[in-house]
């Protein structure tokens, strides 16, 4: 199953600092489009919009990274709370389109074992056969 953009039905803009955030939903499936640099500083708004997802309990969260430049420490633990929290109600996140700057870092850190990382904004796994 192809998801694209262009099946957003509800979309709101959020600034704060450099990171931007675009929402939208189908099906029960939420997509947050993050771009900027996702560090210390702007890291406490992705953790809000992700907070206001997590009430919704969604079966997925799609995660698309393709416009963050950088990511530190705190970038990742974002991530990671939202994924512990959405354990508690059976949901699931994956990540998608990650630069490679963004992808070192998970795989560094091995994130990428705990979430799944989608090469573009199709849900089709990395290393996935045709």
């Amino acid at each position: 199953m192809k998801i694209t953009w262009e099946q957003k039905v509800d979309e709101v803009r959020k600034r704060n600092g450099d990171l931007s955030t675009l929402f939208s939903e189908k099906e029960n499936i939420h997509y947050v489009r993050v771009e900027g640099g996702l560090n210390l500083q702007s890291s406490p708004a992705l953790r809000s919009v992700l907070r206001n997802v997590i009430q919704q309990k969604p079966e997925k969260l799609v995660v698309d990274l393709d416009g963050v430049d950088s990511m530190d420490s705190s970038g990742v633990a974002t991530l990671l709370e939202y994924y512990q929290q959405s354990r508690t109600f059976r949901g699931g996140v994956v990540l998608c389109n990650l630069r490679e700057s963004v992808r070192a870092l998970l795989e560094m850190t091995r994130v990428n074992e705990i979430l799944p990382i989608f090469p573009g904004r199709t849900l089709t796994p990395v290393g996935a056969g045709p």
